[in-house]
């Protein structure tokens, strides 16, 4: 049953669109600033997303295209994450650095499993390994970041801004943590774990599509929306 839903439209595109565009209504109401308007890009990325890699895509099953933008849309969602740090993380850089760092630092883990695959096929035997691989290596760099960058990087951020980023990086390190947790379950081959596995990813696809736009919303401090 669980497995049946997540592979469904009703997860993909139905649910993750709802949760998105739900979230761009009250978004649109914010203060007006780049935050708003960063958060409103975010939203229209994440529909594109729904719609280009879930069970309404309209390219063929075996289109080249799939694959590249499923790889985009992945970088993309990450690539959120590690710039709303830098961008808002008060320090005297130029305008252009956070973006490119944040891009940077979203290509860590991709440019790492797309080495191993070529390295090492075997050990990728399935997409699922693959994904599994991915949400391993990036909340690896997730905690790292949380540990060993961002003391840095908030340093002379005011505390309204800073508890607020911190609580963005818990709740990436909690979603990550959930994905690779399923994909566990989905792995070990048993009917009562892959019905496990799919209704736990359903949890973090739900953080990933609404919820993560909607904390940055609800908790960012007046500072923020300047």
């Amino acid at each position: 049953m669980w497995q049946h839903l997540y592979e469904s439209a009703l997860n993909q595109p139905i649910a993750g669109c709802l949760l998105t565009a739900a979230t761009l209504v009250w978004i649109g109401q914010r203060p007006q600033g780049l935050l708003r308007l960063l958060l409103m890009l975010f939203g229209v990325q994440l529909c594109l997303d729904n719609f280009l890699t879930g069970a309404w895509n309209p390219l063929p099953q075996h289109s080249s295209w799939n694959q590249p933008l499923a790889i985009l849309f992945v970088i993309l969602g990450d690539w959120r994450f590690f710039l709303l740090t830098e961008r808002f993380a008060q320090r005297p850089v130029p305008k252009w650095q956070p973006w490119v760092v944040a891009l940077a630092f979203a290509l860590i883990v991709p440019v790492i499993q797309g080495a191993a695959i070529a390295l090492f096929p075997q050990a990728f035997p399935t997409l699922r390994h693959t994904f599994l691989a991915y949400e391993l290596l990036f909340l690896a760099l997730a905690i790292s970041w949380r540990a060993f960058v961002l003391p840095a990087r908030l340093a002379s951020t005011p505390h309204p801004v800073r508890n607020w980023l911190l609580e963005l990086s818990y709740f990436e390190i909690a979603q990550y943590a959930l994905w690779p947790l399923a994909d566990v379950l989905i792995l070990a081959g048993t009917d009562q774990g892959v019905e496990a596995g799919y209704a736990l990813r359903l949890v973090p696809n739900t953080l990933y599509y609404g919820l993560f736009l909607a904390l940055a919303a609800w908790r960012a401090p007046p500072d923020a929306w300047r």
